[in-house]
């Protein structure tokens, strides 16, 4: 599981998986090609987190210029007005926002790019080394039992000594990832299955939309099964058609990705 990967890896995994699809998907070129900038960002801002970590979010602050920077030259209008709102904002202001944000406060789409986007290599570091503890008897979380985050995406694999799937879902900020079952909404607990639409494009067969009627939520699922050499969090963002077949069929989004989406 990506759990058990380093963090550093993490991020190596998911540029070369975004290079890759820039490649394949011109739709999302553009898009993929500011993921990779972010991540590389990422990547250098987890090279020089002290040791040991900061426990306050807030810290992570100091690494928040060279991010406006990035997104006021290459990011679409929406963000680059996002990032001069932030650029305004005194340090204290930008601490008590990541603060907020660690602890599960939203906010806007736009807003919450920069302090995800700041806080996904803390929060990697800070994952590194924990380990969930299972738990008999008590029903599955529907955030990330490690930072309470709701979920990005469904990942599907093939299930060790079984012929079915397992499903985990897969944190919007730490990437720790937790069993999750197949028949169940994350965002309600619906579980009846003529409650729980599953759409497909056949461009992309390993990725499909797992709806719920009953909250109107979804979520996509990657199918390591189908392409092994997929990233969740990298071919949900980069997936974009099947969020314009869920939004045209009234559904909304658990957690937005880092394209708003």
């Amino acid at each position: 599981m990506i759990s058990s990967a380093a963090p550093s890896e993490v991020l190596n995994r998911r540029l070369r998986r975004a290079r890759e699809l820039a490649a394949l998907w011109p739709f999302a070129r553009e898009m993929l090609e500011l993921f990779c900038a972010v991540t590389e960002l990422q990547r250098e801002a987890l090279e020089r987190l002290p040791v040991p970590l900061p426990k306050d979010a807030g810290a992570m602050a100091r690494y928040f210029p060279p991010l406006l920077d990035l997104v006021e030259k290459r990011g679409p209008v929406g963000l680059v007005e996002a990032a001069i709102r932030w650029r305004a904002r005194t340090v204290a202001d930008v601490e008590q926002a990541l603060r907020a944000f660690w602890g599960g406060e939203k906010g806007e789409p736009a807003e919450r790019f920069f302090a995800k986007a700041i806080l996904t290599p803390y929060s990697l570091a800070r994952r590194r080394g924990w380990h969930e503890e299972p738990s008999r008897g008590v029903e599955p979380a529907n955030v990330c039992p490690f930072c309470g985050h709701p979920p990005a995406a469904s990942v599907l694999r093939e299930e060790k000594g079984s012929e079915t799937l397992a499903r985990s879902l897969v944190c919007s900020l730490c990437s720790h990832e937790w069993s999750f079952p197949r028949v169940r909404c994350p965002g309600c607990t619906e579980e009846r299955p003529e409650k729980l639409p599953r759409f497909t494009a056949d461009e992309i067969p390993w990725i499909r939309i797992e709806a719920c009627d009953a909250c109107r939520s979804y979520l996509k699922a990657v199918d390591l099964t189908r392409n092994p050499g997929a990233d969740p969090v990298v071919d949900e963002l980069a997936s974009t058609p099947l969020d314009i077949l869920a939004r045209g069929e009234k559904y909304w989004k658990l957690e937005v990705n880092l394209a708003g989406m």
